[in-house]
């Protein structure tokens, strides 16, 4: 039988039982592009990831300014609801499972107020004192992240208010990961910054799909196969990795913060004519040579696709893998970088084909599903566009001493440890004005905690020996 609901993928506590809401408000919607069909490519990869993973949202918690109401966030809810055909998709799924999609034009959402005056500490009614409103923000984004989605009976989104002593202080959004990417998020936070009157440009996820089954759309998926292809075949046979020290709970995640990579690395991308990018990239590849004894190393980094026409400012999910197969044994840093830069070129070009097949390839060529041939280690530099632009453009001049002091002032953490199936390993690059912030979730039956602490630790220190190179010889 088709299922409709799949578990979430959040580990981590369970929010308090006590957390009711107050209110429940209906909004109303209406919008243009309904229909149905079937999934984008871009839709149709986060499904499989979620199929492998639990379902994956973007969520955040947002401090709402003084005066807001209830029908002020109803109001612009609704014509967040209405402008974006994403927001307004339900799944339909055949006798075998297979999703595809519903756009409505019209309908009512949700949105849940909360009093955290009326919430205990830790849900406890016998506990002494309020929750702070934050608190309760926290653990209504926790809820909603941690229950299952039902993908046909339920809109994308999940919303909810924050109200403390009459006033409403917080807005918690949790959006499912079919609706949108990273870079559609700015997008559309942009464009409801801009006013009612901003345009909605680019190809919707129908019109998307009418494209990819077009034979221009035939033509672009081929040729990006075929480069996989190629890039699957180039790979030597080899066995499948154990762990060392494998774990239960399974998948365990760390974060490693460096105000010295901070530094460093746009030191190194000038001096190698590249980017930001291109050289953390780099320096995952290098680390993961290390730690693993392979060459070449594997890398599937995630790309946005927006660069492509009519995508630019869509407010879909249009992420799908590319590949870059990286050669780091015996050969300097600034060649691994250059020849980085070069395959990430590659690898964006031919991020673009149909999930399906893509699947089915990757099945033909690694029927065991090796870290090499099958779900490779993933790259996501998850940083703003302007962002990482700027930090490529910055010069932080710092002496080779101030960048070893700087390194004094890491800090690396595990963060959650959980039984549910994830990837086998999945390093994104966050954003923060003041640090390189690395976040790895791994699976230790393939990877052991000590490896992936060695990974992102080496990343840091090849990085501050590159860099500490570069002012010493200026």
């Amino acid at each position: 039988m088709p299922r409709a609901a799949i578990p979430a993928s959040l580990a981590g506590a369970v929010p308090p039982p006590a957390l009711v809401p107050a209110e429940r408000v209906l909004v109303p919607f209406a919008g243009e592009g309904a229909g149905r069909g079937e999934l984008s490519w871009g839709q149709r990869a986060i499904w499989s990831a979620m199929m492998r993973q639990g379902w994956i949202s973007i969520a955040g918690v947002m401090p709402l300014p003084p005066g807001r109401t209830v029908q002020d966030v109803a109001d612009d809810v609704s014509v967040m609801m209405g402008r974006y055909p994403s927001m307004r998709t339900r799944l339909r799924f055949d006798d075998t499972g297979r999703p595809s999609q519903e756009l409505f034009g019209s309908g009512q959402i949700p949105i849940e107020v909360f009093d955290a005056d009326d919430v205990a500490r830790g849900g406890d009614e016998a506990a002494a004192g309020e929750s702070k409103p934050e608190e309760v923000a926290e653990w209504v984004e926790a809820r909603y992240r941690s229950t299952p989605r039902d993908f046909a009976d339920e809109w994308p989104q999940r919303i909810a208010l924050v109200r403390w002593r009459g006033q409403l202080t917080h807005m918690v959004v949790v959006t499912c990961h079919m609706v949108t990417d990273g870079v559609g998020v700015e997008v559309l936070i942009r464009q409801m910054a801009e006013g009612p009157g901003t345009p909605v440009t680019g190809m919707q996820q129908l019109e998307q799909v009418a494209w990819q089954n077009s034979a221009a759309g035939r033509r672009q998926s081929e040729a990006s196969l075929r480069y996989w292809e190629r890039m699957l075949r180039s790979i030597p046979q080899r066995p499948l990795r154990k762990s060392a020290d494998p774990r239960e709970p399974r998948y365990w995640a760390c974060q490693l913060r460096s105000p010295a990579m901070h530094a460093a690395v746009p030191l190194i991308a000038e001096r190698t004519n590249t980017d930001t990018s291109s050289v953390l990239l780099a320096l995952y590849a290098v680390a993961l040579g290390k730690v693993t004894a392979a060459d070449p190393v594997v890398l599937w980094p995630l790309v946005n696709n927006r660069f492509r026409p009519g995508l630019g400012d869509v407010v879909c999910n249009v992420v799908q893998s590319g590949i870059c197969v990286l050669e780091v044994e015996g050969i300097a840093f600034d060649e691994v970088v250059r020849r980085t830069w070069r395959a990430a070129l590659n690898a964006y070009k031919n991020a673009y084909y149909d999930a399906e097949k893509h699947t089915a390839m990757v099945t033909r060529l690694a029927p065991d599903a090796s870290p090499d041939l099958g779900v490779a280690p993933f790259f996501n530099d998850r940083r703003p566009q302007v962002g990482r632009a700027e930090q490529s453009a910055q010069s932080v001049q710092l002496t080779g001493r101030q960048l070893r002091e700087a390194q004094r002032g890491s800090t690396f953490s595990w963060t959650w440890k959980k039984d549910n199936p994830f990837e086998r390993m999945f390093l994104s690059v966050e954003d923060d004005p003041e640090a390189v912030e690395l976040r790895m979730s791994a699976d230790t039956h393939y990877f052991s905690p000590a490896d992936i602490e060695e990974l992102l630790r080496h990343m840091e220190t090849v990085a501050i020996v590159e860099a500490v190179a570069i002012t010493e010889a200026a």
